[in-house]
């Protein structure tokens, strides 16, 4: 197995114990979790997948793209934790992918794979 593709396999090995063991393990607690989960929620209630509202307040400081994310999540799992936090874990996978990828071109792959564990 080349060395790289073991990077690659510590990586995903790395980033699924860091990111996505026990993610839904916990009730969504911090103010911000919870608002932009409910935002999410009740866009399904609402069947309004355009403007966020929490509470029957709009919710307009952040863009909606999370919301959306989040929505598609929770229309395959359900609304639990694990949903609302999933896309969120994802972007944090791609951000590892692409710390290791841009230096690995700048510096050298050794390293991207130190910065990126």
């Amino acid at each position: 197995m080349p060395r790289y593709t073991r990077h690659y396999v510590l990586l995903a090995l790395a980033a699924v114990i860091s990111f996505l063991v026990n993610l839904g393990g916990v009730p969504l607690f911090d103010l911000d979790e919870g608002a932009f989960s409910e935002a999410t929620r009740e866009m399904f209630v609402r069947g309004d997948f355009i403007s966020p509202f929490v509470n029957g307040v709009p919710r307009f400081d952040k863009p909606v793209l999370i919301h959306w994310l989040q929505a598609a999540s929770v229309a395959l799992f359900g609304p639990t934790p694990f949903a609302f936090r999933l896309p969120s874990a994802l972007a944090a996978i791609g951000w590892v992918l692409l710390v290791y990828g841009f230096l690995a071109r700048v510096l050298d792959r050794k390293t991207a794979l130190r910065a990126a564990l």
